[in-house]
């Protein structure tokens, strides 16, 4: 018995307990990964690794199960010259393996919506699950990449998550549209009407001066809770027009602004007035990142203001770091618009003046 018809074993195994295929696709998967290794034919086992398991659903939640059994058929792969023992060529072989015990993206998305008929919050728990079993790639170009088109706002959106899952039901949502959307007039919109149609979640977005351009543009998020969710408030302040929305300071190591509203839309309003008028204050280009939810009962979006120039992973500034995520450093001593002194409560006073003016044009 050789060890990749053991890992072939495994592999098809590990498919069926997770519902990534069925029994009876077994042979077109193995077929598949026969194709792969330039094999006709293979000597089935009559033992699994599942066999020897004390806890198998631990083994295959922890992700670790998976990552054996693909080592194996990589080790296997590179000793018969089939890859190279580079980490690319060994990336892609492992996508490729995927690809062979997975539904094709029509099937995902037909299961997807038959769910999404019953229960958006089902349709995303499912998704999410299959997502992590099947290690699904967040890189378009890998063969086990997998999203569902999304409609939000009437546009067409790509919604997947991307493994590693950096924390609970971590998701990925791309803009697919034929043109470019204003990103301070218009993504405030979309964030909210995708927590209209998939409850729960949590939703990080960068506004700046810029546009967002088709499959470049991104919106995260998850279901994990954000630290800055927690921060006391500070103070309040009213802006005439928007009555029904109530404004608070936070008190976060960075200058941000809490909006909470019965009133989606007139939050929606607030906040684009917000990061207009914030990107051109001072010397201008400046950028602000948002996290928005809904509470049950209201909506809220925390909206930080940050220099021009700063570019930090979008979630460590609500406070919760990703892990192997390449990104401007935050120092809060000098990344602080509106420090904690005299002379930044004064300056802060001055913004929100300029907010309740409605003043979107330069210092």
């Amino acid at each position: 018995m050789n060890s990749t018809d053991q890992a072939i074993k495994d592999f098809t195994e590990y498919g069926k307990r997770t519902n990534l295929i069925t029994p009876d696709e077994t042979e077109y998967s193995v077929m598949r990964i026969l194709s792969l290794f330039g094999k006709n034919d293979w000597e089935e086992p009559e033992d699994t690794v599942f066999n020897h398991l004390e806890d198998a659903k631990s083994a295959i939640d922890e992700g670790w199960l998976l990552d054996e059994i693909l080592k194996q058929f990589t080790k296997e792969a590179v000793k018969a010259g089939i890859c190279r023992d580079e980490k690319g060529d060994l990336e892609e072989l492992k996508a490729k393996l995927m690809d062979c015990i997975m539904p094709r993206p029509h099937e995902l998305n037909d299961a997807f919506h038959v769910f999404y008929r019953k229960d958006a919050r089902e349709a995303t728990a499912w998704f999410s699950e299959f997502s992590k079993n099947a290690a699904i790639s967040g890189d378009k170009t890998m063969l086990n990449y997998r999203a569902v088109p999304v409609d939000i706002c009437g546009e067409p959106w790509e919604l997947a998550f991307p493994q590693p899952a950096f924390f609970d039901e971590y998701f990925s949502l791309t803009y697919c549209g034929r043109w470019p959307i204003d990103i301070a007039s218009g993504i405030y919109d979309r964030v909210v009407d995708f927590i209209n149609k998939f409850p729960g979640y949590n939703v990080c977005a960068a506004i700046d001066l810029g546009e967002a351009k088709p499959f470049e543009y991104r919106i995260i998020g998850g279901k994990e809770r954000f630290p800055i969710e927690s921060a006391d408030m500070l103070g309040g302040f009213g802006i005439e027009e928007f009555s029904g929305v109530r404004c608070f300071i936070s008190e976060w190591p960075l200058s941000t602004i809490r909006l909470v509203s019965y009133n989606e839309m007139g939050l929606c309003s607030l906040a684009s007035r917000i990061s207009k008028i914030w990107q051109r204050y001072g010397e201008g280009s400046n950028t602000s990142y948002v996290l928005a939810r809904n509470t049950g009962d209201v909506f809220e979006a925390d909206i930080v203001l940050l220099k021009a120039g700063k570019s930090p992973d979008i979630t460590e500034v609500f406070g919760l770091k990703r892990e192997g995520v390449t990104a401007d450093a935050i120092n809060p001593a000098s990344d602080c618009v509106f420090p904690d002194n005299d002379e930044g409560h004064k300056a802060f006073e001055t913004f929100i003046e300029r907010l309740q003016k409605g003043d979107v044009g330069g210092e």
